[in-house]
This record gives structure tokens, sequence and C-alpha cells, in this order.
């Protein structure tokens, strides 16, 4: 039997409706990866600024406590010639009858003044007899000692002070060197390594 063209139209018809369903599965299936693709990108666009308003956040924070806590290097660093004069007051003062009750209530300020640094955790910087060390000290004079290894702080000239672990005031020291030879010494050395 012959087929009607109507019925074949219908058949080749429904042919292309489903080759045209497959095709636009499987163009609705790429919009879906794109989809799903964006959606990974945002979400780790996501993680990446929630870190960085982390990370922002605890720099914050840092920052903050840094300035609390040094809050109050200004201020040591304005009183610590004053705390030097009176140290040096009492110094060169001649004990006498007269003048000792004045000199021992300047010792007694001094003696409070570093006690009320020592209680902000301002403390003094221990120079005379240890190593130099330049983010320390601060070298003002070298004098040559056969009697401290080279390198070491002989004297104290200016007492330095350290605010936790920042430098209020470097200490001032005179840094022992290797003593110089003498002429004659030389002369005995010169011979020894010509014979």
């Amino acid at each position: 039997m012959v087929t009607p063209q109507s019925d074949q139209s219908e058949l080749n018809g429904q042919d292309d409706e489903t080759e045209l369903t497959e095709e636009q599965l499987d163009d609705s299936l790429e919009p879906e990866k794109d989809l799903q693709e964006q959606l990974q990108e945002a979400q780790q666009r996501a993680l990446r600024h929630q870190a960085d308003v982390e990370n922002t956040r605890k720099r914050m924070r840092r920052e903050m406590e840094d300035q609390q806590r040094y809050a109050g290097i200004s201020l040591m660093r304005d009183l610590l010639p004053a705390l030097d004069n009176l140290w040096r007051a009492v110094e060169v003062a001649e004990p006498s009858e007269a003048n000792q009750g004045i000199l021992s209530g300047v010792q007694m300020v001094c003696e409070q003044l570093e006690s009320i640094l020592t209680k902000h955790e301002c403390h003094r910087i221990e120079a005379e007899g240890t190593m130099f060390d330049p983010n320390l000290h601060e070298a003002v004079v070298q004098q040559p000692s056969s009697e401290h290894p080279p390198g070491t702080v002989v004297k104290e000239i200016q007492a330095g002070y350290q605010l936790f672990d920042r430098i209020v005031r470097p200490s001032q020291v005179m840094v022992a060197q290797a003593p110089e030879n003498s002429p004659a010494e030389d002369s005995e050395t010169q011979q020894e390594e010509d014979s």
C-alpha cells in the first residue's frame, strides 16, 4: 500500500523533531555546564574575598594592638633625658650633712621614675660586660683593652631602654678593641718573622 505523502511527511517530521530535540538537549546541556563553571568561579571568588576580609581584620587587630602597646614610646623618649639629668645630679653631688636629705630625695625620685617605666614594660638595657649588639647599643668610643675581649662593652656612657621588643633609646657605650702593639713589640714581632 502506498503511504500518502502527508503520512510520509509526518514520519519525516517526527524524525526531524527527534533530531531537533536531541540538538536542543545538547544545547541545553552546554549552558548548564557554563552555569556550573560560573557557579564554581563565583564560589572561588567568594572564598578569596572572605579570606581577604579575614586577613584584613587580623592585620587591623594587630596594628591596633601595636598602637596601644607602643603608644607611650614618644612620652618615654621625652622623659629619659630628665631621668638622665637626675641621675647625673646624684652622681656628681658631694655627700655632706647639709645636702644629704636633698641627695637622697633626688635618688628616690630617680628610682621611682625607673619603677614606673618598669611597670609599663620599659626596661633598662643591660650593657656593661655584654657583647656589643648594634641593635641594642650605640658605640660612642672604642678603647684598646687587654682585660676584655674585643667587642665587649667596657662602660655604659648613657643608659638605653627597651619597651617590650622595641628600642626606646639605644645604650651609648664604650667598646673594647684589641690592643695595639707598642713599637717595641712590633719590632720584636718583625724580627721573629724574619728569622
